[in-house]
Formats: structure tokens, C-alpha cells, sequence
């Protein structure tokens, strides 16, 4: 017989209109109640079920109808009102009024109905049961119900156990399972009262009851603890290994529950005792003294088997070495999805090595996959340099449904991969050989990649023939993008030294709304190199340029009488050939804005700035790792500076390279050729200037002439990666030859927006540490972007840096969304947390530092946590 307090509830409703209606119709269209309706002694009540007949039922009625009027109401000389309840398990709307009749002679009792009397609603039972016995629990029940994991016996079972847990509710404030269970296995601080009250017995009957562990109360408080977690995260694998279609026997010892209800509620406790903040660190404690405890890594799991697992961090690095050599096999989107979903997980966010290999392994799959692509689409457009240039840019429509790929995407993941595998400390990746094996396969497919199209590029000679109208010389950029504009708006002239096309594009595209860009591809002048580029980029370079030797080893170029051999001298015939005034700058400048260069740029209607970080980290670092780490700074600079000339009041910028560059793995001997001889002017890795010399087939030859230089000067370029052997030309980075990377160059034209007006509503950031002190060069923070009121910024673009005094000695490393490689900005999205993993740059002498999370575009601080310790071990 089912009874308790919600069937209480239940029976007390209906009586109730039964008394002063006399006739209830009850639908019940999920038959919730139908075991129940004979198992209730209805007093004087008659109960008329529906089998299936309308008209059975209705001739059943019929004797009780005799007592109500045409207009459904009971007759006056009625001297007993009858006391009727027609059951029907259907939905009132699928009846077609068919019981009418009795529905005007009394009430309709449903689900939903109004007023509540009248509405059987379980959920809606159940909640006004437990708000008068157990209030803290009601809501949850009653989604429990909702959701279909309570039935009514269990609720009744329930709510007779929950008026015996008074112990339970006077230690921890409530019964609700979860908070007692997480309160009790992340903190001692309960354990006197706990004994005091003698509630372990209560405890131990509330998880058999809500998670079917059984938790013996015979024991020791902390005992009891232990052994709690112990089967709570060891059932909690169970179930995840299970789910996934894991052999359930490793598990025989363990008791996992039966009820659906339980199960659901196990995975959710643990879910939440590691998403909750001030909890994390009780969890990860917990579960690492059970791994090592019951030997889980000794059980023979299987990674497939674990991918939605986060109970153990074993699950993490054994996923890990799955994922890297799954990779390799070729199944790249199976880990891509993988590691999208990982670096998010408890352990990535709680040991930032995790968080950074898992983002390794992912720009490691988007590169292969880039690269599968990009291989299969070479196939198609044969050896024009025309078409190559323009799948290189604009990609290659393939079909109608396939969004065209630029080819510059393969270098982008191609130097992010690098980027990212030289932050790893040696003692991150270690001896792990699938990875290493993935960053080698990685670099011979792009180096095969890159050296096909460098070899189809000049497979014609040194001076491919285009055709594409939409390239721009670079000698034509001053004349046609840059002065025009001088007088009618105030204009910034960036040079920045071997900015990459791809890299040009990462640049603008991360500027946000607040500025307009055009981007064209322009053609590098050959020889690649900066003497040529540079001055390619000068005023007055379109009306000629002729090549000649400076003398040292060097070559410079000539713009009518003005002989520009190096930064002064390009300097110096810029300021001389520009009206109006004129201001030249280094990035560097803009990063430091005293009041008297302020005053200076707003002066200046042209504004010159360069840019040597990019081609001075290549060629003068000897850690071609040191040199990836840091070469990326850049783009950064590049953004900052940007936005500082845009806060002076500048309008329009435009932004040049000289050349672009390759970075490849360090070439092999066989790669290296020896330089055509004769009389050598000027000899550089990818280009032999000079007179003379002898003629080999892996070197193209022209004269100047040809390549739209005038004078008498010769060069040679090797065909494709090769390099002739110069001295500390060993490295992988190089420039001046012929090859996509090298020679196309981005054309950036900057519109800076008016100032919007301020959206109503107030946004704030905040900021917090995972762990209260800094123990490695890795550590993760949470940042959540907040807005005040129905306005407001749908995402917020923000830096996070570590400073030490005033001095930035860490920057963000990864997020778990919203992270740009190349700049390290991220973009918060409205209300979700983010977990950044931030990474120390610099040697710290100081005892403490300080985080802080700025505003992308103003550089004003959002949010800061200051005097951090910090406690690294050698």
C-alpha cells in the first residue's frame, strides 16, 4: 500500500473537493496515480476508472447524474450529494468533451489545474510536502520530479526519512544531499559536532538513501570521510567508464547504486565539488590520495573509455598519450574535438601544464587537418604563380558548401604550433615521444609543403609571371595609400620589418569594432631583404629605384639623388620628401607615451613608425626557441601601438612590411648550396648579389633589370627552401628570396571609428587565483566578465599580466575560450568564466606579484589580485 506524506497531500486535495463538489473528473494523462487509486480507503467515495469506452464509462455515471439539473447543477431536494471520482488517464483536450456532463456537475482535477486545490501536478506536491518539513530541499526535489528521477513512493519514502535527520539539518543547515556531502569531505571543522550529535548514523542512511553508498557509522569521523570520497570517486569512474561502454567487471568491488535517480545524483555531487571554487582544492587532494590508494592506473582502463571522465588526473595525461599518437595515425578530428574538450576539464584548469599540452595537441590537429587540406587543393590549380598567389590569399573554392581555406592559414598554425610547443619547459613535455614525434611530423609536412610551393613559384624563372590586378608593388603603396590622405586626415605610416602576410592578418583582425580595415596583398621588391623593402616603402620609390654597392659587404638603393642604406637614411628622405609635419618613432616609443611625445604626435599630421622586433629576434637569436617565444610580442606591440596613436586623435593607418619571412625547422646539410662565386657584393641566405659567377641548376639568375631595379648588379636565388652556405646561416629563419612567404606582403589600411556613445549598464571583471600562491612558472586564474543591467558589451577583449613592481614579468598562456595566439589577448564572453593558465616570462627577484586583467583597447585596469607569494623551486 503506498502511503506518506506526499500521498497524504494527494488524498487530503481530493477528499476535499469531493466534499464540496461532490463530483470530481481527474485526468491524469502519465497515469502517475493509477497504482495508487486502489490502494487509497476512499471514505463513502465511489472511483469510476476509464478502460477505453466513453460510452461504458458514461453509462456507469449515470446514476450520479440523476442528482444534477440541465444546467449541471445539484437538484435542491438532493438530501445526499453524491460522492463520485471518474479517473481518466488521458489528457482532458483528447476526451472531445466527452464527460462534459459530469465535468459541469462537479470540478475537473488535473495537472496544472487552477486554483492549486485542484492541481495534481507531482512536482507541485511534492514541493509543498518538502517546504514544510525540509524548505532548503524543495526546489531541488521538485526539479528531481520534473525531470522523471522521483516517484511518488520514492518521495514518500523520502520525506518520512528526512523528518529523522535532525542532527544532520542542525550540523550543516540543511538535508539537501549535496551540500552535506561536499561540506563533509572538503573540511574537518564539522567532525566535534558531528560526534557530539552522534549524526554519522543519519549521514550514513541519507547517502544509501540519496546515492546508494553504503558508508558504515561504526567508525572513526574521519575514517568515515575517507571512506566516503573513496566511494564516491571510485563510483563516480565506474559509472563514466560504464556509459562510455567499458567493461563494468574491473569494477566488481565497487559499489556503484542501481537507481537511475542515484546514479544521477552521484555524477552530480562530484560534478559539483569540482566546479566550486572554494572546493577545488579539498577535491583534488581527495582524489589524488584515492587514485594512489586503490592503484586506479594499475586497473587497465582504457582512453576511449575515459573521454568524458574527470575524476582521477591519471585520466588526463592518459588521454593525453592516446590523443598524441592517435594524431599521428591520422584520425584528426576525433582529437580535435578531444582536445577542444580537455583543456577545459578539472585537472587542465587545476595543473596548467595539462591546459597548455591540450591546446598544443589541438593547434597540432588544426594544422594537420589545414595541411590535408591544403594539399589536396594544390592538385587543382597547377603551377600558374597567378593561381597560387591567389589560393594563397583567398583560398580555393572547392564546392558550394566548403568555405574557401586561404593557404597563409597553414603558416599561421604552422607558427602557433611552434609558439606554443617552445613555451613548454623541456621538464613539461619531458621524454614524451608522441608528442615530440608529432611536432617532427608537423615540421616535414610543412616544410614539404612549403618547399612544393616555393619550387611551382619559380618554376618559370626568377620572375614569375602575374596577372592578378588587385596586387599592389610595393613601390606604389607610399604614392597611392599614404599621401593622398596627409592633408585631409591624420595619418600613422607602420613599417614593421618582416610582418608576414598571415601575420598582418591576425594583426587587424583582433583590433575589434572600433576600427574599419582593408586588407591587400602587396608584391615584395626582390631581393627580399630590408635595404630593398624598406626603401620600396619610401616616397618617390615608384618613380625608380636603382640597386647598387655601399660597400662593407652591403647594398643599398637609390631614389633620384638620395642613396638610403640604412634606418637614418631612409629617415632623412622620408622627413625631406613629406609635407606638413612630420614625426618618425620607433614602436618602442609607443609603448612609453611621456607628456612631451604626446604633445608631438598631436602635432604631426604623419606619423612614421618602425619595426625591428620581428626580423631582429630571427636573425640574432641563437635559441631558435627562445627566438618563437618571443618573436610573437610583436603582434601585441603592433595592436598596443596601434591604439595608443587611435587615443591621440589618429584617423587613418596604414601598415607595411618590407618582406616577409620563413621560419622553418634548421635545414639539413644536403639544403645548402654554395653561392654562385664571381664578385660578391652582398650574400644573404635565399639571395647572391654581385657580378659573375657561375650558373647552377638549383639557382636562379637575373639581373636587375628584370626584377625592376635599375643598375648593373646581378643576383641568384637558390630554388626552393634551399640556402647557400653563409656564415651563421645555419638557423631556420631566413628572407630574400622567392617564395610565398617571403615575397608577399600585407598592405593593412586602418580607419579609426568616431567614439561610440557609452551602452547604459556597468560592466566589471573578476578575477581569481585557483591557488592562493605561485609555486610554478605555470599558474591558472578564473575571469569572468560582468554586466550590470539589460545593456551592455556581449564580450569584453582584455590582456592578463603579471607584473613585478612595475615591471610585466608573465602573460596569459591559454584560456579555455576566447584566447588569440598571436597577441595573448582574450575575448570574455558576457557572465561565463574563463580559465586562463598564465605563464611567467621573467626571472623574479621579488617575494610577491601582482595580476592584472586590462582592457584591451584602453589599457585601463579591470580587475587585480596584488601581493601574490611566490615560491619556486629550483
Amino acid at each position: 500500500m503506498i502511503t506518506g506524506k506526499v500521498t497524504d497531500e494527494l488524498v487530503a486535495l481530493v477528499t476535499k473537493q469531493v466534499q464540496d463538489h461532490g463530483i470530481v473528473v481527474w485526468y491524469d494523462a502519465e497515469s502517475v496515480y493509477e497504482e495508487l487509486l486502489d490502494q487509497i480507503e476512499w471514505q463513502e467515495t465511489t472511483i469510476l476508472r476509464f478502460t477505453g469506452s466513453f460510452f461504458e464509462l458514461r453509462h456507469r455515471m449515470e446514476p450520479y447524474l440523476k442528482f444534477v439539473d440541465e444546467g449541471g447543477q445539484i437538484l435542491d431536494d438532493t438530501q445526499t450529494a453524491p460522492r463520485l471520482v471518474v479517473y481518466v488517464t488521458l489528457d482532458q483536450a483528447a476526451t472531445e468533451h466527452a464527460l462534459i456532463e459530469g465535468e459541469l456537475a462537479g470540478v475537473v482535477m488535473q495537472p496544472g489545474a487552477s486554483p492549486w486545490q485542484r492541481n495534481t501536478r507531482l512536482k507541485v506536491l511534492a514541493e509543498r510536502v518538502f517546504l514544510r518539513i525540509s524548505p532548503e530541499r524543495a526546489g531541488e526535489i521538485g526539479a528531481e520530479v520534473e525531470a522523471g528521477r522521483r516517484s511518488l513512493a520514492e518521495l514518500n519514502w523520502l520525506a518520512e526519512q528526512t523528518g529523522e535527520l535532525g542532527a544532520v539539518k542542525l550540523i550543516f543547515g540543511t538535508t539537501a544531499i549535496a551540500e552535506v556531502v561536499l561540506a563533509f569531505s572538503s573540511t574537518e571543522k564539522l567532525d566535534p559536532s558531528i560526534i557530539e550529535k552522534q549524526a554519522l548514523s543519519e549521514m550514513s542512511r541519507l547517502c544509501q538513501i540519496e546515492l546508494g553508498l553504503e558508508i558504515r557509522p561504526d567508525q572513526p569521523v574521519g575514517q568515515a570521510r575517507h571512506e566516503l570520497c573513496r566511494s564516491l570517486l571510485l563510483a563516480e569512474l565506474a559509472l563514466m567508464v560504464e556509459a562510455a561502454g567499458g567493461d563494468p567487471e574491473r569494477f566488481a568491488a565497487i559499489g556503484i547504486p542501481e537507481a537511475p535517480r542515484q546514479r544521477q545524483k552521484l555524477l552530480d555531487v562530484c560534478q559539483q565539488w569540482r566546479n566550486r571554487l572554494d572546493l577545488r582544492e579539498a577535491y583534488a587532494k581527495a582524489a589524488d590520495k584515492v587514485q594512489k590508494e586503490a592503484q586506479v592506473m594499475g586497473l587497465g582502463l582504457e582512453a576511449p573509455n575515459l573521454k568524458e571522465a574527470e575524476t582521477f588526473s591519471f585520466i588526463e595525461s592518459l588521454l593525453l598519450e592516446w590523443a598524441e599518437a592517435t594524431v599521428l595515425e591520422g584520425d584528426i578530428a576525433l582529437v580535435l574535438e578531444l582536445a577542444r574538450k580537455r583543456k577545459s576539464s578539472f585537472w587542465s584548469r587545476h595543473e596548467p601544464e595539462l591546459q597548455i599540452r591540450w591546446t598544443l595537441l589541438e593547434i597540432a590537429a588544426q594544422f594537420f587537418q589545414v595541411a590535408e587540406r591544403v594539399k589536396k587543393e594544390m592538385s587543382t590549380i597547377g603551377r600558374d604563380a597567378s593561381a597560387m598567389i591567389s589560393a594563397y590569399t583567398m583560398g580555393v573554392t572547392t564546392s558550394r558548401t566548403a568555405e574557401p581555406l586561404p593557404w597563409y592559414e597553414l603558416d599561421q598554425s604552422h607558427r602557433h604550433l611552434e609558439h606554443r610547443y617552445a613555451m613548454l619547459e623541456q621538464k613539461t613535455v619531458g621524454a614524451q615521444a608522441p608528442m615530440e614525434d608529432v611536432i617532427k611530423r608537423s615540421r616535414q609536412r610543412y616544410n614539404a609543403v612549403v618547399s612544393e610551393w616555393a619550387e611551382r613559384l619559380t618554376e618559370d624563372g626568377p620572375v614569375p609571371e602575374i596577372t592578378d590586378p588587385g596586387l599592389i608593388r610595393q613601390q606604389d603603396i607610399f604614392r597611392q595609400h599614404v599621401r593622398p590622405h596627409i592633408r585631409e586626415v591624420k595619418t600613422a605610416y607602420i613599417l614593421a620589418d618582416a610582418l608576414r602576410y598571415e601575420m598582418g592578418w591576425e594583426l587587424v583582425e583582433g583590433l575589434g569594432e572600433d576600427y574599419f580595415f582593408d586588407m591587400h596583398t602587396g608584391l615584395a621588391q626582390l631581393p627580399t631583404i630590408t635595404e630593398v623593402g624598406m626603401a620600396a616603402l619610401m616616397p618617390d620609390a615608384d618613380k625608380g629605384m636603382e640597386l647598387v654597392d655601399v660597400g662593407g659587404g652591403r647594398v643599398g638603393i637609390r631614389i633620384g639623388t638620395a642613396l638610403l642604406k640604412d634606418r637614418s637614411s631612409r629617415v632623412k628622405h622620408f622627413q625631406e620628401s613629406t609635407q606638413g609635419t612630420t614625426l618618425v618613432l620607433k614602436l618602442d616609443d609607443l609603448m612609453r607615451l611621456p607628456k612631451k611625445r604626446r604633445e608631438a604626435i598631436a602635432e604631426a599630421n604623419l606619423i612614421l613608425v618602425t619595426s625591428q622586433e620581428i626580423d631582429r629576434r630571427g636573425e640574432e637569436m641563437e635559441d631558435e626557441a627562445e627566438a618563437r617565444r618571443f618573436m610573437d610580442e610583436v603582434l601585441e606591440k603592433l595592436r598596443q601601438g596601434i591604439r595608443r596613436l587611435a587615443s591621440l586623435g589618429v584617423r587613418r593607418i596604414v601598415v607595411a612590411a618590407d618582406h616577409g619571412h620563413l621560419f622553418v625547422e634548421q635545414l639539413e646539410q644536403a639544403m645548402k648550396i654554395d653561392p654562385p662565386g664571381g664578385q660578391t657584393v652582398d650574400l644573404h641566405p635565399r639571395t647572391w648579389i654581385g657580378r659573375g659567377g657561375t650558373e647552377t641548376s638549383g639557382v636562379l639568375r637575373s639581373k636587375a633589370g628584370p626584377l625592376g631595379l635599375a643598375g648593373d648588379l646581378e643576383l641568384a636565388f637558390p630554388r626552393g627552401l634551399a640556402c647557400f652556405k653563409t656564415r651563421g646561416g645555419s638557423r631556420g629563419y631566413f628572407h630574400g628570396g622567392l617564395s610565398l612567404q617571403e615575397w608577399l606582403i600585407p598592405l593593412a589600411i586602418i580607419t579609426v571609428r568616431d567614439a561610440q556613445v557609452p551602452e547604459m549598464g556597468t560592466a566589471s571583471v573578476t578575477l581569481t587565483l585557483a591557488k592562493p600562491k605561485i609555486s610554478t612558472r605555470f599558474f591558472s586564474a578564473e575571469v569572468r566578465y560582468i554586466v550590470a543591467g539589460l545593456f551592455g558589451a556581449e564580450t569584453k577583449r582584455v590582456r592578463v599580466v603579471v607584473r613585478a613592481g612595475r615591471s610585466d614579468v608573465g602573460t596569459a598562456a591559454m584560456a579555455a575560450y576566447g584566447f588569440e595566439e598571436g597577441t595573448q589577448e582574450i575575448v570574455l564572453e558576457k557572465d561565463k568564466p574563463n580559465a586562463i593558465t598564465m605563464m611567467l616570462t621573467a626571472e623574479i627577484d621579488s617575494p610577491t606579484v601582482s595580476l592584472h586583467v586590462l582592457d584591451a583597447t584602453t589599457q585601463v585596469e579591470m580587475a587585480a589580485v596584488k601581493n601574490i607569494p611566490v615560491e619556486i623551486s629550483i
